[in-house]
């Protein structure tokens, strides 16, 4: 935590002069984020310093008008809406993706965004929800998540866990691939990811498990719809099959590690809020 914080300040430094940390308190608070506890940042925050989160932000806004702007979607499934996709981005360097969001059951109900700093150095990923914002920070291997009230001058930020940092990692990377599939060509410093981390999928219909991302490899096992399985990486380029295009998912599962086409007529989170 402290040495979050140091990294907080230690940035917007760089980026906006002769600003101040005044954080007067710090507290714990029973309040959960995604199932982890949080520790509340008490009213007194200079916002300049803390949130340095917005500089970083208005920086790559400033860059958007000479910037090109791609539009594609993805078909979710027959539950879900349609996901939309803008890629705004310098030749082959993304510097925002702006997307659908879903509520459970498939219906869009809002937009969530990605930041690119310095070809992806640092990508910041914004969701908004009525009067928070939800923001993930990913740089140099390390991921923190980080609440942002509107109407007051506090934040909450997750408990510094190495293994709450390699989920929020594991967890972008995974997101970031689905939404780049339709943009080939595109690059950025990737954000990382280890296969000690997983994320639970459950099987929605029968599915075969391949030795690599195709079809034509060797089978190496059967999953049943009901199954569970925990994702640990994903190809980058998108795939046909069954009439569905999508990438694939490395998987581990009672029948050993493979891969398996991802797309979310087949496979979802176990807890998803789908996006």
């Amino acid at each position: 935590m402290n040495r979050f914080l140091f990294f907080l300040v230690l940035l917007f430094a760089c980026n906006v002069a002769n600003t101040e940390e005044k954080v007067n308190s710090i507290e714990q608070d029973s309040s959960m984020l995604v199932g982890v506890p949080v520790v509340r940042v008490s009213t007194g925050i200079s916002m300049d310093t803390v949130f340095f989160v917005d500089a970083l932000i208005d920086s790559v806004e400033k860059e958007l008008d000479n910037s090109i702007i791609d539009r594609k979607y993805l078909l979710l499934g027959d539950n879900y809406d349609t996901m939309w996709i803008s890629l705004y981005r310098n030749e082959n360097v993304p510097l925002k993706i702006v997307y659908t969001l879903f509520e459970d059951g498939g219906k869009a109900f809002g937009f969530s965004e990605f930041y690119f700093v310095d070809s992806g150095k640092y990508v910041l990923q914004k969701t908004g929800y009525d009067d928070m914002e939800l923001i993930t920070v990913l740089f140099s291997g390390e991921a923190y998540r980080m609440r942002k009230r509107k109407s007051s001058d506090f934040i909450e930020l997750l408990k510094d866990s190495i293994d709450v940092r390699k989920y929020i990692q594991l967890e972008a990377s995974k997101l970031l691939k689905e939404l780049l599939q339709g943009f080939p060509g595109i690059s950025y410093n990737s954000v990382n990811s280890d296969n000690e981390t997983s994320i639970p999928l459950s099987v929605y219909r029968d599915i075969d498990i391949y030795s690599s991302p195709d079809t034509n490899s060797s089978i190496i096992g059967h999953l049943s719809a009901g199954s569970q399985i925990s994702y640990l990486d994903a190809s980058s380029m998108a795939y046909t099959f069954g009439g569905r295009k999508w990438i694939w998912y490395f998987i581990s599962s009672e029948k050993g590690k493979g891969w398996v086409f991802g797309h979310s007529d087949f496979i979802g989170e176990t807890t998803d809020e789908s996006y």
